[in-house]
């Protein structure tokens, strides 16, 4: 999820002169800093005490702690409680937020039927919605409907036909299919960039490796791991059943957190 900072604006922005900030307001807004470092430096369990304080000290911007806060849940496994959190949110949740992540976390715990019923009610009020439209393509790859999933992303390229993340779900959903050279063609270019991430490499060697072309797959997996790491993650993209292929370190389109999260920073050039 694309992490949601509450937006303390300049007065100066919209007139000439404002009140002061509540001591309350300036204290909530403290600790949300102070929840938004512990949480970037991966110590979820504090971010959830910060958050909830930030929460009491002042029950105001409640869809953005909420969220907040249920990202903390997740991340430290506790999924039940994030469910929790962003069912309470749902009454105040005007654009969707809170029920978007609620789609994620049907996907993360493999309920895609789940997540799908989520997603569509966003895509009937919504129907250009990024992230919905991505996550009911993921639902669809893990049920096994790689055609329906890939109509998903082919609307979301539709809208932003510049959309790696998105490019790299479609690329992988035809290579689940059996499409090579067709998911090839889309991957190649992001993940022999110079500038290509190493999500990007591993996604390319993904389609290598269940193409049959292990050397290439090796070559490519080579750039970011070692020799031990290499074998384990060929060795899982065979052994484990499509379309739920989730090596250790070769991140699909399943259920990752970063494919929602990729797809909200592209919202605004959509």
């Amino acid at each position: 999820m694309k992490r949601l900072f509450i937006a303390m604006l300049s007065c100066s922005l919209f007139q000439a002169s404002c009140s002061r900030l509540s001591p309350e307001e300036g204290e909530q807004d403290r600790l949300i800093r102070a929840g938004d470092r512990v949480q970037a430096a991966g110590d979820p369990s504090s971010a959830i005490s910060v958050y909830r304080s930030a929460l009491d000290k002042n029950p105001t911007h409640k869809l953005p702690l909420y969220l907040k806060l249920g990202e903390a849940y997740m991340n430290a496994g506790r999924i039940d409680d994030a469910k929790k959190v962003y069912e309470e949110a749902l009454p105040f949740d005007e654009n969707d937020e809170a029920k978007k992540q609620l789609g994620r976390l049907y996907l993360s715990t493999g309920q895609p039927d789940a997540a799908i019923s989520i997603f569509d009610e966003i895509i009937l009020r919504h129907k250009d919605d990024v992230k919905a439209l991505n996550g009911l393509g993921v639902a669809y790859d893990l049920k096994g409907e790689h055609q329906q999933a890939q109509g998903y992303y082919r609307r979301v390229l539709s809208i932003n036909e510049e959309n790696d993340q998105i490019k790299s779900n479609l690329g992988l959903s035809l290579a689940f299919e059996g499409k090579y050279e067709d998911a090839l063609k889309l991957l190649r270019p992001m993940g022999e960039a110079l500038a290509a991430t190493s999500k990007q490499r591993h996604n390319l060697a993904l389609v290598y490796a269940l193409s049959g072309d292990q050397l290439k797959a090796q070559e490519i997996f080579g750039k970011d791991m070692g020799v031990a790491d290499i074998n384990e993650n060929i060795h899982a993209i065979h052994m484990a059943p499509r379309p739920k292929i989730m090596p250790k370190e070769a991140l699909s389109a399943a259920s990752s957190k970063e494919t929602l999260e990729a797809t909200t920073e592209k919202e605004d050039a959509a």
